[in-house]
This record gives C-alpha cells, sequence and structure tokens, in this order.
C-alpha cells in the first residue's frame, strides 16, 4: 500500500470530496475504461456516469432524508393523538374517583 494516501480523516472530507471517493471507485467506471479506447470519449463518458452516479446518490439520500422525517412527524402526530384520547377517558374516570 501506499503511505502517502490522500485520504484526510472523516472530519475534514468535504462533502463533494465524499461523493467523488463514491463515485469514483464504482466497478461501472472500470468496466467503461476497460471496453473503451479513445481517451477524449472515455473521459466524457466516465464524466457522464459519474454525474449519473451522483444524481442517483443524491436521490437516495433525499429519499431516505424525507422517510425520516416522515417518521419522526408521524411519531409526534400520533403521540398527540394518543395523549388526546386518553385525556378524554382518563379525566372522567379522575372525576370519578374523586367524588366517590
Amino acid at each position: 500500500m501506499n503511505s502517502e494516501t490522500k485520504n484526510p480523516p472523516p472530519s475534514l472530507v468535504t462533502p463533494d470530496e465524499a461523493i467523488d471517493s463514491i463515485t469514483d471507485n464504482t466497478p461501472l467506471s472500470i468496466q467503461l475504461y476497460q471496453y473503451d479506447r479513445n481517451e477524449k470519449n472515455n473521459s466524457q463518458m466516465l464524466f457522464t456516469r459519474k454525474v449519473l452516479i451522483q444524481q442517483r446518490l443524491m436521490r437516495w439520500c433525499a429519499l431516505f432524508l424525507s422517510l425520516g422525517t416522515t417518521i419522526i412527524i408521524w411519531r409526534y402526530i400520533s403521540i398527540l393523538i394518543l395523549a388526546v384520547w386518553l385525556s378524554t377517558i382518563c379525566r372522567p374516570v379522575l372525576e370519578w374517583l374523586v367524588n366517590h
């Protein structure tokens, strides 16, 4: 292994560098390089493939983020509904206990 790697500690990696490190090592880009002979075409195809992979990665991140947000919002709404429902049940019971 090369002792002079360019990978900084995770806390110092920018989002663009993180996406680049993921998309630069994909098997799809390696396969494209092996089958294409023209360097200019190869460079353009790799760039296009990289952009497509970045867009796909951003779509998945957006999906997970929206799903997580929906789950959190639904959790708070269900807690609120449960609290209102329990208060309508418990209040008459508590009043009955206090009066008897």
